[in-house]
């Protein structure tokens, strides 16, 4: 529905992509006639999955068939800022190579018809490993990360594609943040994640909610399903000066009470991180 409004805003970039690479996951709709029509018109890579196949497949597949240095993701239904794709580049190039990188910024949440709903999705502004933990915060759409990433990356069918990839960026290699946003989320009711059935009021109560008091969460599935795994299979990739640290976050899964004693978060942090943990363990069993 919304598709042409993206590949415009790519393809109309202040540094323009190398390639871009889009997946049919067997719609029904007019995509791809959409798509051989920005092939025609520019040179857009596409192939068509015979049956839906789900968003981690997928990405999983448009990921590996990328042959440029830097890869950003997109999904179908937002607008970048133009400068997005070189404000993500500046950050990531001050990053080392030959480790893995990623980069992802604030977005701004739009209505079906791009009306601005919040400027700034997210207040975090986490600046070193330890802060992303738990701001595990990472919207895929923001995202760009290196081939050395990219490399050590195999998305499962099961979570979230964003947390797979952003969590192994933070285990094994490097992350940073962009405060500003760089594209327009647009929410609508088709989306896959981010439909909004709820009256603008309650989205305002939650959002000034979460600026108070739910900034700072690591839920339990969290730790089955992403954290747990990728330390497991890169152990031995994870750097010197990140191992103690992260010998402590294991410490969460089994007691919430552990994060008060993560020097490395301020006071209020711990003390966010320590009550969502224990309310969403008493969520789980009940």
């Amino acid at each position: 529905m919304h598709l042409a409004d993206q590949l415009d805003s790519i393809y109309s970039q202040t540094v323009l992509p190398f390639e871009v690479v889009a997946i049919d996951d067997g719609s029904k709709d007019s995509t791809v006639s959409i798509l051989e029509d920005y092939r025609n018109r520019y040179g857009l890579i596409y192939s068509v999955n015979p049956v839906n196949m789900g968003v981690n497949y997928s990405f999983n597949r448009a990921i590996s068939s990328c042959t440029g240095d830097y890869i950003a993701l997109s999904d179908q239904d937002d607008v970048w800022h133009s400068s997005k794709l070189a404000n993500l580049l500046a950050e990531i190039e001050l990053m080392p190579r030959d480790q893995p990188n990623l980069v992802t910024s604030a977005v701004t949440d739009v209505e079906e018809n791009l009306a601005v709903v919040f400027r700034k999705n997210i207040t975090l502004t986490p600046k070193v490993a330890s802060d992303f933990v738990p701001d595990i915060f990472m919207q895929g759409s923001t995202q760009i990360f290196n081939v050395a990433l990219k490399n050590l990356l195999d998305i499962p069918q099961v979570g979230v594609y964003d947390l797979h990839i952003s969590t192994l960026a933070l285990v094994i290699g490097n992350r940073r943040w962009i405060s500003e946003p760089t594209m327009l989320y647009r929410h609508h009711r088709n989306n896959v994640c981010a439909s909004w059935n709820r009256a603008r009021w309650y989205l305002y109560f939650r959002k000034f909610c979460e600026k108070l008091f739910l900034c700072y969460r690591f839920p339990p599935d969290y730790f089955a399903t992403y954290y747990k795994p990728c330390r497991q299979k890169w152990e031995k990739f994870i750097p010197n000066e990140k191992a103690e640290f992260f010998c402590r976050v294991d410490s969460l899964a089994r007691s919430g009470w552990n994060a008060l004693s993560i020097s490395e978060w301020s006071l209020y942090k711990r003390i966010c991180v320590t009550v969502q943990l224990l309310i969403d363990r008493k969520k789980h069993t009940r």
